[in-house]
């Protein structure tokens, strides 16, 4: 099947054995960006959640900090998705985890869900939780750290990690969606019970930061390509300035 070649293409190119956990730990070193020639940037999208574009032989991917790191973590899943699947056509995504009917959106969120939780593990965590009746309203607290959990294991969000685990249990997205809001109620504000920064956007935090050190790293490029004549002065300041917009 095409989409689980490009699955392994994508865990050989990240160099993820299983599952990666923080994506962004992956990505946007300096060895990524010469060997692959792939910048990753951090900013503010306003209502984009991230998008990818190709400019000057570089792929350019850019994710909205102002995202719970779970959503940030599938935004990016889903542009390397764009990357392998539907290379040198550029995308802007609202929100990625609702494609609604659109192929390749569709198709990259598939890859984005399966690179970031791999059904294997899903399998092993629904049995878990089958097996310890957490699906019983008496052991919702219990269910509740137990997705948690599953958040910190694979930098999901809330939501994802539930319904992704928990799909075997229920007949239908109806159902599911009814058991969960029911669950939500009782748990209540997830930041007041678990780790802010895994649920609600904290700035203090390092994954709500501004990442601009890519463009920091095209500036010396392309600096060393103009010193060395291999790229026209011209065109040096026009990739310049088209990076400068991404830095704010």
């Amino acid at each position: 099947m095409l989409l689980d070649k490009k699955i392994e293409e994508a865990r050989r190119f990240l160099g993820i054995a299983d599952y990666p956990g923080n994506l962004f730990d992956f990505l946007g070193n300096k060895e990524i960006i010469d060997e692959h020639k792939l910048l990753l940037f951090k900013q503010d999208l306003e209502k984009l959640s991230g998008f990818i574009g190709y400019s000057y032989g570089f792929t350019i991917i850019c994710v909205n900090y102002k995202r719970n790191i779970g959503h940030q973590n599938f935004t990016l899943a889903h542009e390397i998705g764009h990357m392998f699947l539907h290379n040198g056509i550029s995308k802007s995504d609202i929100n990625p985890e609702r494609a609604g009917h659109d192929k390749e959106e569709l198709e990259a969120n598939s890859f984005a869900s399966e690179l970031i939780y791999p059904q294997e593990f899903v399998t092993e965590d629904f049995k878990f939780a089958v097996e310890n009746n957490l699906f019983k309203k008496e052991n919702w607290d219990e269910l509740a750290v137990f997705i948690n959990s599953l958040c910190e294991k694979y930098y999901t969000s809330f939501i994802f990690a539930f319904n992704k685990m928990s799909n075997g249990y229920f007949r239908n997205y109806k159902s599911r969606a009814a058991f969960y809001n029911k669950f939500k109620k009782h748990i209540g504000n997830l930041s007041e019970t678990f780790p802010k920064h895994m649920h609600v956007v904290d700035y203090n935090h390092e994954y709500y930061q501004v990442n601009i050190e890519p463009y920091n790293y095209m500036k010396e490029l392309v600096k060393e390509l103009v010193d060395k004549q291999e790229l026209g002065l011209e065109t040096g300041e026009s990739i310049i300035e088209r990076y400068e917009k991404l830095g704010g």
